[in-house]
């Protein structure tokens, strides 16, 4: 479903996560991940702005 609201293949939307440029997913269960949904909703709205903030996050730790 995140594939499809994104337009990004799976395999590119682990790419974007593991550089730190879209959500982290979430643990579900042993074999099922999620997403919050706002933060597809702002990733998809504004990609670049998402990256920024998700870099922010990062440099408060």
């Amino acid at each position: 479903m995140v594939a499809q609201r994104t337009g990004l293949s799976r395999a590119t939307i682990y790419r974007l996560e593991a550089a730190g440029h879209f959500p982290n997913r979430q643990q579900i269960s042993p074999r099922c991940v999620g997403w919050y949904g706002s933060d597809i909703e702002d990733f998809i709205a504004n990609p670049k702005a998402f990256i920024q903030t998700v870099k922010r996050r990062s440099a408060r730790r």
